[in-house]
C-alpha cells in the first residue's frame, strides 16, 4: 500500500466518523451519566468498545471521549490493511503534580490526557494523527516520554487488540503515569521539553 493508498484510507474512515456522529445528541458525559442512572459512573464511558458505541446513537462523541473515539477508529478500521498504533499522551503539568501527590501503593489520579492515531507508513516510523478531519499528521517522532506538542508527552503506545482492554478511569490513569495499564507507580520518563524549533512550530500552528 502507498503512503498517498494510506492517508485516503484514513481519511475515508474519519469521513465514515464524521456521519455516525454528525447527528448524534450533544449531551455532556456527566448528564448522560445521571439521566441514565449509571452507576459505575465515569468508569462506563471507558468500558465502551468501538463496536458498542458505533450501534448505540444515544452516545455522542462528548459521552465517549476521545478514548472511545480511538476505540471507533480502531473497530471502523479493523480490516483495512493499515498498521495503526493508539497513542496515549498526558499532559505534562497535571503529571508531574499526580507524581509529587502519590505516596506508597496510592493509584495515581487527575491526569488530564488525549488519546490520537498513529498510522506506519513507507518509512517503516508510525506518524501521529488527531481524529479530525481532513487527515493532519502531526510533526515528531512517535516514542514514549517525547512530548506530541508543547503540553501533553507520549506516554503510551498500544497495539489496537490491547488498547481495546482499556476499560476503566483507573486504567487510563495507570497508562499515563508507567504506560501499563496494571502498573500504577510513575516510571516514565518525559523529555524535559520540546526542541525550540518545534515549539516555535507548534506556536506558529495555533497562531
Amino acid at each position: 500500500m502507498t503512503d498517498a493508498e494510506t492517508k485516503n484510507r484514513i481519511q475515508s474512515i474519519l469521513g465514515r466518523m464524521q456521519k455516525i456522529f454528525s447527528d448524534r445528541s450533544s449531551i455532556s458525559r456527566q448528564d448522560f451519566i445521571k439521566k441514565n442512572g449509571l452507576t459505575t459512573g465515569i468508569d462506563y464511558s471507558f468500558s465502551l468498545t468501538g463496536a458498542e458505541i458505533v450501534g448505540n446513537r444515544d452516545i455522542s462523541d462528548l459521552v465517549c471521549g476521545c478514548t472511545g473515539l480511538t476505540k471507533v477508529f480502531c473497530h471502523l478500521a479493523k480490516d483495512s490493511g493499515l498498521d495503526l498504533s493508539v497513542v496515549l499522551t498526558a499532559n505534562y503539568q497535571d503529571w508531574e503534580k499526580a507524581k509529587l501527590r502519590q505516596t506508597g501503593n496510592s493509584k495515581p489520579e487527575g491526569i488530564n490526557g488525549h488519546q490520537i492515531m498513529a498510522v506506519r507508513l513507507s518509512d517503516g516510523k508510525l506518524h501521529a494523527f488527531d481524529l479530525r478531519s481532513p487527515l493532519k499528521l502531526i510533526d515528531g517522532d512517535v516514542k514514549a516520554g517525547n512530548f506530541i506538542n508543547p503540553s501533553h508527552f507520549i506516554a503510551a503506545i498500544l497495539e489496537p487488540a490491547e488498547y481495546e482492554k482499556v476499560n476503566t478511569y483507573q486504567d487510563i490513569q495507570n497508562l499515563y503515569a508507567s504506560g501499563n495499564r496494571n502498573n500504577p507507580r510513575f516510571s516514565i520518563r518525559p523529555a524535559r521539553r520540546l526542541p525550540a524549533a518545534a515549539l516555535l512550530k507548534a506556536k506558529a500552528q495555533r497562531g
